[in-house]
């Protein structure tokens, strides 16, 4: 059951409907780790998001200086990002910045 929450002053663009407080399992179809590489020059193909690529203040992903994983990804299908995706940092001093995939 959705539980309706007072809505808060932060808004955000476009966004007047009321708030409604939901559990991110209630969301989330699963929850995973990301892939764990070194990075590489940018190969003009597989962009690598690292969590310093995202941008402090606005939350988004830093384009200006691509990277690759250094791996073989013939078998890294599964952390290919997909629209609707949230990613987060889960550990260390960055912990709880995230990006939502659009």
């Amino acid at each position: 059951m959705k539980e309706k929450v007072q809505a808060p002053e932060l808004r955000f663009d476009g966004f007047t409907d009321d708030w409604e407080e939901r559990k991110l399992g209630d969301l989330a179809t699963s929850f995973e780790y990301g892939l764990n590489a070194s990075a590489k020059s940018f190969d003009g193909a597989h962009k690598y998001i690292r969590i310093t690529d995202i941008d402090d203040s606005s939350r988004k992903f830093n384009s200006q200086s691509l990277t690759s994983p250094d791996i073989d990804l013939s078998s890294a299908d599964k952390y290919k990002l997909k629209n609707g995706d949230i990613l987060f940092a889960r550990t260390g001093a960055s912990v709880g910045k995230k990006l939502y995939i659009r």
